[in-house]
């Protein structure tokens, strides 16, 4: 399996990537500088179908989690985990299988 990756600093960064740039999966942080994971969720509405999006975060409230699966997250990590976790999900999720 190979990939390509696009690492932004911060929300407002990746919401003006994801305009230019096709992207296949999405791993975004809640806890971020300006914008925050829950803000960018919110402002892809219905697109965030069109690209799978991993939660990956510090955040453990049980109403943190819902709150990103009901604005479309498809998967929520909490940190840390091992890099072969994260990358065993995204590979799962984008092979259907989540």
């Amino acid at each position: 399996v190979s990939a390509t990756c696009t690492l932004y600093s911060n929300g407002a960064e990746f919401l003006t990537g994801i305009n230019k740039h096709r992207y296949d999966l999405a791993i975004v942080d809640i806890l971020m500088p300006g914008i925050s994971g829950f803000d960018i969720l919110t402002r892809l509405g219905s697109s965030a179908g069109d690209i799978p999006i991993i939660i990956y975060s510090q955040k453990t409230r049980r109403d943190d989690v819902i709150r990103a699966l009901s604005l479309g997250a498809k998967q929520y990590l909490v940190k840390p985990q091992k890099p072969e976790v994260v990358v065993q999900k995204a590979i799962e999720l984008l092979h259907g299988k989540i």
